[in-house]
């Protein structure tokens, strides 16, 4: 008898394929090979990213909205204080927290990483491993708000936890993951 890799259920020898290390059954076959190509870890342990990675990843995602907010910003003021260039300043206040949540929605249910992440190989993943939908993206964004309102204590908890969840991976049952 031989143990399923990913679904630990018993089969006998010739019920299931061999994936060098791994044995898979049939019925978790196609899952196998889809975590094979999106290059899940599949052992099942995830190497969880540390509360001070994750701290750069952030100032780095930071860096890039202030870019992208003080390019918006010189577009205005290109206008000086013409009609258009007072619309633009103003559109800048008002889609600053819209154009962050896009950004963070986006690049989570696309990539699993914004690119603060993606450049210090960090991912969100629910914690079964598999990928964040746009959906969960985006709730996931907005439970950030709450980590942040209550005095950052929410992205502190992150250093303290055994699988280093923030308040926000919590709610949204979610964990960052070095790949």
């Amino acid at each position: 008898m031989v143990q399923c890799s990913l679904c630990k259920n018993q089969f006998d020898d010739e019920a299931v394929i061999k994936a060098g290390e791994y044995r898979v059954c049939a019925d978790c076959k196609p899952l196998f090979l889809q975590r094979l190509r999106e290059g899940v870890n599949l052992t099942g342990e995830m190497r969880y990213g540390g509360f001070w990675i994750r701290f750069v990843a952030a100032i780095l995602d930071g860096i890039i909205m202030a870019v992208v907010r003080w390019m918006i910003q010189f577009a205005g003021s290109i206008g000086g204080f013409s009609r258009m260039g007072i619309i633009l300043q103003l559109s800048l206040a008002v889609i600053g927290v819209p154009l962050g949540i896009a950004y963070e929605t986006y690049f989570v249910g696309r990539y699993g990483a914004t690119l603060g992440k993606m450049a210090f190989g960090l991912k969100v993943v629910r914690s079964d491993g598999e990928k964040v939908s746009y959906g969960k993206a985006f709730v996931r964004c907005w439970a950030r708000g709450v980590s942040a309102i209550i005095l950052g204590i929410g992205y502190i908890m992150a250093g303290f936890d055994s699988q280093k969840r923030a308040l926000h991976d919590r709610m949204c049952d979610t964990r960052v993951i070095r790949t």
